[in-house]
C-alpha cells in the first residue's frame, strides 16, 4: 500500500442556535465518508467519542477534549482540514495544537473562510488570507 494522508477533521460539535449536536455529528459523518479513499484517512477523533462520551455533559466533554488533543499531537497526523460556519472552543484548542506541530491547516468550505481568519487574527495575531483548499503553513 503507498503512503496515506492522514487528514484530522475539524469541525464545530457542541450544538448552537444553527445547528443541534445531532446534526453536526451527522454533517462530520458525511465529510469523511465523502473523503476517504485509499490515500487519504479523515480522522474526527469528535465523531468517534460521540459514540461512548455525552458530549452535554461537562466532565465528558472536557475529557473529550484532552483525549482529543493528545491524538493531534501524534505524528501520524500530517495535516489539518477545517470546515463549519464558526470556530469552535474546541477547534481553537486544535488550531493551537496544529500550530505547535506545524501542520498545513486547510479550509474545506467558504462558510470557513471568515471564522477561520478571524480567529487567526483576532486570538492568534496572525493576518492571513485563506483560499480553500490552500494549505496555510505556519511561519516560524
Amino acid at each position: 500500500m503507498s503512503e496515506i494522508d492522514i487528514a484530522y477533521i475539524i469541525h464545530p460539535l457542541k450544538g448552537d442556535e444553527h445547528f443541534t449536536l445531532e446534526q453536526n455529528i451527522e454533517r462530520v459523518r458525511g465529510i469523511c465518508k465523502n473523503l476517504y479513499s485509499k490515500e487519504l484517512l479523515p480522522i474526527s477523533v469528535a465523531l468517534y467519542f460521540t459514540q461512548f462520551m455525552d458530549d452535554t455533559k461537562k466532565e465528558d466533554r472536557e475529557l473529550g477534549l484532552e483525549f482529543d488533543l493528545e491524538i493531534l499531537r501524534r505524528e501520524f497526523i500530517n495535516k489539518i482540514l477545517a470546515y463549519g460556519h464558526k470556530v469552535s472552543y474546541g477547534m481553537g484548542l486544535e488550531i493551537n495544537v496544529g500550530k505547535e506541530r506545524e501542520l498545513p491547516l486547510i479550509c474545506k468550505e467558504e462558510q470557513t473562510i471568515v471564522p477561520l481568519e478571524k480567529h487567526l487574527r483576532d486570538v492568534m495575531g496572525i493576518k492571513t488570507c485563506l483560499e480553500i483548499d490552500k494549505p496555510y503553513l505556519w511561519k516560524t
